[in-house]
């Protein structure tokens, strides 16, 4: 009985959004993207590291008081996709395209979970 338990447990833990955490740089990325088209900031926002997370989320609140962006403005960031990745030790550099071009996203792990790094330094990876 406790053995199911447990294993209820694992799953409950892991089908909760927000709760998993992500296993690899490019996870974080993903889940972002998904907390982005669903506009759910807060969930967007947890996927920054702190220094990250509190600048983006300044920006995001004066930028939507002041109408230079709509509320709903971040369901509408453009996708994704995940062209490499490399990592070294905590850090991780994951090439990204879009319509306009390639770019690198720098993540950090930050107690075991893959946070996105703005102004972090990925050059030399």
């Amino acid at each position: 009985m406790s053995r199911l338990l447990l294993l209820l447990a694992c799953l409950a833990m892991f089908a909760l959004p927000g709760c998993a955490r992500e296993s690899s740089p490019e996870q974080t990325l993903l889940s972002a993207m998904d907390a982005a088209h669903n506009g759910d900031l807060p969930l967007f926002l947890s996927h920054f590291e702190p220094v990250s997370r509190q600048r983006l989320g300044l920006f995001w609140t004066l930028s939507t008081h002041y109408g230079y962006l709509r509320e709903r403005a971040l369901e509408f960031l453009e996708d994704l996709a995940i062209e490499e990745s490399r990592i070294h030790g905590d850090r991780a550099q994951v090439m990204v395209k879009d319509s306009k071009g390639t770019g690198a996203l720098c993540l950090v792990r930050v107690d075991g979970q893959w946070l996105i790094d703005l102004l972090g330094k990925c050059s030399g990876m």
